[in-house]
């Protein structure tokens, strides 16, 4: 044998400390960036709050010269003004009517919505009725993380039904949203979301049987062994798990965003970007707290320009220097987090327009934020962190997360049930009439799934439906 020792030069792409800094200000949503402001204002000196433009009575920032919460000119009639809808119309210590009626000062907040409410709606519009009370019992035994958390066996005997009949209502109800929900076991609940998802969307050739036959390899990650067992290449199966990583949940109940987030400790979410509709459309607006109203100190820039050009400054003037430094950096941060947040919404608005005018959620269209990315020509993790634990002010007053956008729309089976119920009785949607309508939403489904659709909906063929 014969030892030697060569030298190469390779390229490391190390994060720079900067773009940690700013990648972790644009995640913070409102209430986060709030603190962390008031944070950075309490250790860096050479940043300051503008008193001058905060409201005397509150110390919230004034927009346009006037406090959201304290002037009594928002509780009166837009004459002329920006175009866009107030929100927090009440004098700060009154109540409005709507904070009468239960309904949040920043608008009509939609109700948390709980998993087992959003599953039993669903279920009854999708099961004949026969079969609600057995999957509002199977949906009452459903536990926090969307796993079946009893066994059938106990239910039939309960409720005197028979075992097959059991297990047809819950291989419906891991149908629905979240897709799996209800499962017996993770591996149950990966298996039933590829099941559903083969019927629409192509997905990786190995995963079904990998999570199938190599379930206890998969949780420990031996992909050499998984692939002498399925017979296929280690980068397949390093592709399957990166699918299932990215595409399934072995707890469906983590994919059910709901409503249920929306309150923050307060008890009151605050938006992050407020939409405004306006005559020719949609106006963005991303809303500044303290942020706008932060500023370098006078003294520090004073201080720089007397040190400009003179060599070995004091201890104290450096250390001076470096916390000036650090309050542009910060400053910069902000306004990349608004720029982005602003970019990001504008482009969401134009992809989303059909929902925000009529606010039916149907109409919203298949997003993802990698398509986003690509438009904006950013990296799909910025987008990620950009929308993560935002809100969004609706034109229509409703507070939602940012999230909601980019959910998978109404989902197919949804948009058939509309259809049917919106079609005129003398002229009835053929299976291929709604194939197109779908395809115009952004989902290509063949005609015999459409029609398995319909039928999984209990809908009758449209000669059947025909003056019914």
């Amino acid at each position: 044998m014969r030892q030697s020792q060569t030298i190469r030069q390779t390229i490391r792409q190390k994060a720079d400390f900067r773009l940690i800094a700013a990648t972790h200000i644009l995640q913070k949503g409102a209430a986060g960036l709030r603190q962390l402001i008031q944070e950075e204002l309490a250790s860096n000196p050479a940043l300051e709050l503008a008193t001058d433009l905060l409201c005397p009575s509150c110390g919230t920032p004034l927009h346009k010269g006037e406090c959201r919460f304290c002037s009594g000119a928002l509780s009166a009639p837009n004459n002329g003004g920006d175009g866009g809808e107030q929100f927090l119309p009440a004098h700060i210590g009154q109540k409005s009517d709507k904070s009468l009626s239960g309904q949040s000062e920043i608008g009509e907040t939609a109700s948390p919505v709980s998993l087992a409410e959003h599953l039993r709606a669903q279920a009854h519009e999708a099961l004949p009725k026969a079969d609600h009370q057995i999957a509002d019992y199977l949906i009452a035994n459903i536990g926090e993380k969307g796993l079946l958390e009893c066994e059938l066996e106990e239910i039939s005997t309960d409720l005197n039904v028979p075992l097959e009949r059991l297990e047809a209502i819950l291989t419906a109800l891991q149908g629905l949203e979240p897709l799996g929900v209800g499962s017996r076991s993770p591996q149950e609940a990966l298996l039933s979301q590829i099941r559903f998802l083969s019927q629409d969307h192509k997905i990786d050739p190995w995963a079904e049987r990998l999570i199938a036959t190599c379930w206890e390899d998969l949780a420990y990650r031996r992909y050499q062994r998984i692939a002498r067992i399925l017979g296929c290449s280690l980068e397949e199966v390093r592709k399957s798990v990166e699918f299932i990583r990215e595409n399934l949940n072995p707890y469906p109940a983590n994919a059910f965003s709901g409503l249920q987030q929306l309150a923050t400790p307060q008890g009151i979410s605050w938006p992050d970007v407020i939409i405004h509709r306006e005559k020719d459309g949609y106006r963005v607006e991303v809303v500044e707290s303290y942020e706008s109203e932060l500023r370098v100190s006078d003294s520090f820039l004073r201080l720089r320009r007397a040190l400009s050009g003179k060599g070995n400054p004091s201890s104290r003037s450096v250390h001076a220097l470096e916390s000036l430094r650090r309050a542009c950096f910060f400053l910069a941060c902000l306004k990349i987090r608004r720029k982005t947040l602003q970019d990001v919404t504008e482009c969401v608005v134009n992809l989303q327009r059909g929902y925000l005018d009529t606010g039916m959620e149907e109409n919203l269209r298949a997003l993802t934020r990698s398509k986003v990315a690509a438009l904006l020509d950013k990296h799909e993790s910025t987008i990620s962190r950009a929308v993560a634990d935002k809100f969004v002010l609706l034109p229509c007053k409703q507070l939602v997360p940012f999230n909601r956008f980019f959910a998978p729309g109404a989902g197919p089976k949804s948009i058939i049930r509309d259809l049917v119920r919106r079609e005129g009785k003398h002229k009835p949607l053929t299976d291929k009439e709604i194939q197109q309508i779908l395809e115009t939403r952004g989902y290509r489904l063949a005609r015999r799934t459409v029609a398995k659709y319909r039928l999984l909906l209990q809908i009758p063929p449209s000669n059947q439906r025909r003056n019914h």
